[in-house]
């Protein structure tokens, strides 16, 4: 791998299923991307998933993975394929009732294919598994397929199931956008402001436990986002970028009671702070 100065855009997915694509100086075949996110609350598709709001207690998220451009033309253009890894680890116990248990509550491993089929327009579909080391939650390999349009609006799209005994079958569906606005464009730190808005849903059981039967629920999520370049990071050594932003997440009463024990509150604030690096 060698960095060229000359960017070229490469697509990826990520854990969830999410595609996108970024623009890197990388000249090779073969990407890599770094991040560490602190959370002040873990809570996913609008259910609680390891750390309660509460601000007594962070949840430290490490990723990696690496990303492979593949041979493409035609219909297809910029194919890649993504392989990686991203965990959770708690500041304060397991942030649940059950301090015995590690801190090291989430494992989620990924593959995936992504494909540009415009310079605007990509698509992919991506395997999970998501697993618990600490036995928090039961293991769930699912299937998401996702699609994103790059303008203004960054309208996005996607779809995902289980495939895998441990679940209900069912489907989850969520569309969302993020308008963003550049500001200081014209300093060496332009910073990047987003308002990421999205709707889920589960239908069909996706939702439901063996405790619990729920045909549908949803909920909806917005915030602001801010994104700015580390350029004092010579980009030799890949773009660097600080992130930082905070959400609201507004349940339906489903999705409250699903979390049982672990605040049943319609509204879930949660903020993060995180570093990437893409090369």
């Amino acid at each position: 791998m060698a960095a060229s100065g000359k960017k070229h855009t490469i697509s990826y997915v990520n854990y969830v299923g999410d595609v996108t694509q970024s623009k890197t100086t990388n000249s090779g075949k073969i990407h890599v991307r770094v991040r560490l996110k602190a959370m002040s609350a873990d809570y996913f598709r609008g259910t609680y998933n390891g750390v309660e709001k509460d601000l007594d207690t962070a949840a430290i998220a490490p990723m990696i993975s690496t990303t492979i451009e593949l041979p493409s033309g035609g219909t297809f253009e910029g194919l890649a394929l993504s392989i990686g890894t991203l965990d959770r680890v708690t500041t304060n116990g397991h942030g649940n009732t059950n301090d015995q248990l590690s801190p090291w509550y989430k494992s989620n491993n990924y593959v995936g294919l992504s494909a540009r089929f415009t310079k605007k327009w990509t698509a992919g579909i991506t395997y999970t598994a998501y697993t618990s080391p600490s036995g928090l939650f039961a293991t769930s390999q699912q299937i998401t397929v996702a699609s994103a349009y790059k303008n203004w609006l960054h309208p996005s799209i996607k779809f995902a199931t289980a495939i895998d005994s441990t679940r209900n079958d069912g489907v989850y569906a969520q569309v969302g956008i993020e308008p963003n606005i550049k500001v200081f464009k014209n300093t060496n730190y332009p910073v990047k402001l987003s308002l990421p808005l999205s709707v889920g849903g589960g239908f069909n059981d996706f939702y439901s436990t063996d405790s619990d039967h729920i045909n549908q629920a949803g909920f909806a999520n917005g915030g602001v986002a801010a994104t700015m370049p580390m350029k004092f990071i010579p980009s030799d050594y890949g773009s660097w970028k600080l992130h930082a932003g905070a959400n609201v997440t507004a349940r339906d009463d489903d999705l409250r009671h699903r979390s049982g024990e672990h605040t049943d509150d319609t509204f879930i604030p949660m903020g993060y702070v995180e570093i990437s690096l893409l090369y």
